[in-house]
């Protein structure tokens, strides 16, 4: 009798094991849940789509590797999310929420989601589209660092703020589109990004800040505001096909530009791939107004032979207007203003 109860729970432990490995994944792993106290969850296996759903902020979410991919509900699905839809009344998503869903290739955000957290977004390799709404205030440190699908962004209004390698790596972004006012910006925000060819940041842009737009090897042109006092030299770092810079102000007024880190131009080469740039004074910013190749435009590099050390200033912000390069218009509208 003994052996023969025995030899029950050993079939009904291989049956249920059998079972187990056999279930479909989606049975095996959960596919929705709670993620905050008003928040809910649920992910659509037909069409690969996450939702979160409800009010207020979501849970807090840690890292779990240097991948910046966080202990979320959804974590073992990450790979199966194709897209992911914040509805309206979420107010907060927690940092690396959605970082390395390397196939997820659409986001949309609710006007209601006051930030975009830190590394949100962070190695989503496929994503190409994303909707920010109106409301959002802040892009935090990393959300959209290493989006190598991404060619387009557009900025609302109530951005008044972007943190640090906010869209770095970014290599196929060509168009970005940022609020008509000036704008708290970190370093390295455009930095790797080899698509972008064009820049214009409106009138208010003050402080160029480091690496901003260093390795962006595709970048030809920049147009800046006479608002402009403070260049950072790094921020233009292996720009290599720069070429023209149109500037809105006078040549005095471009000359009382300062230029930090010139010390370290000769040492270590940055900024040099502006110094035979074509500078056009008094600019005009209107959409359509800029002609690259501007008889009236100064050379750098002549300026600097004629004793005038201030025309080695690079350049970087425009106001307003798209550029035309080679006949593509690749216009990234953007706004600086020296951290307080």
């Amino acid at each position: 009798m003994k052996n023969r109860i025995l030899k029950i729970l050993f079939a009904t432990v291989i049956c249920f094991s059998i079972v187990l490995l056999t279930m479909p994944m989606s049975m095996a792993v959960g596919t929705n849940g709670s993620c905050g106290d008003s928040l809910t969850w649920v992910f659509n296996e037909s069409i690969g789509e996450l939702k979160i759903e409800g009010s207020g902020e979501m849970d807090s979410f840690s890292y779990v590797d240097e991948s910046m991919k966080a202990d979320s509900p959804w974590a073992e699905i990450l790979d199966s999310i194709k897209k992911v839809t914040v509805d309206e009344g979420v107010t907060g998503i927690s940092k690396g929420s959605f970082a390395q869903a390397v196939n997820l290739k659409e986001a949309v955000l609710p006007s209601t989601l006051s930030e975009i957290s830190e590394a949100a977004f962070y190695g989503c390799s496929s994503l190409s589209k994303i909707t920010i709404s109106d409301g959002v205030a802040e892009i935090r440190y990393h959300a959209f660092e290493k989006c190598t699908s991404l060619e387009s962004v557009v900025i609302p209004n109530s951005v008044t703020y972007i943190g640090e390698s906010a869209f770095e790596g970014c290599t196929s972004l060509k168009n970005v589109r940022l609020p008509d006012y000036p704008i708290d910006f970190h370093q390295d925000i455009f930095r790797d990004c080899t698509a972008l060819k064009s820049i214009t940041i409106p009138d208010g842009c003050t402080y160029i800040n480091s690496h901003t737009f260093r390795g962006c090897k595709s970048l030809e042109s920049i147009t800046i505001p006479s608002s402009v006092t403070t260049i950072c030299l790094t921020a233009f770092w292996s720009c290599k096909n720069f070429k023209d810079i149109y500037y809105a102000g006078s040549e005095d007024e471009w000359n009382n530009v300062e230029v930090t880190e010139k010390e370290n131009s000769a040492n270590f080469g940055l900024g040099e791939e502006f110094l035979n740039a074509t500078v056009h004074f008094n600019s005009d910013v209107d959409a359509g107004a800029l002609a690259v190749g501007n008889d009236s435009g100064n050379n750098i590099g002549e300026d600097k032979e004629n004793g005038n050390e201030n025309g080695i200033l690079p350049i970087i912000c425009i106001a307003g207007g798209a550029v035309l390069v080679g006949g593509v218009a690749a216009t990234v509208v953007l706004m600086m203003k020296k951290k307080k």
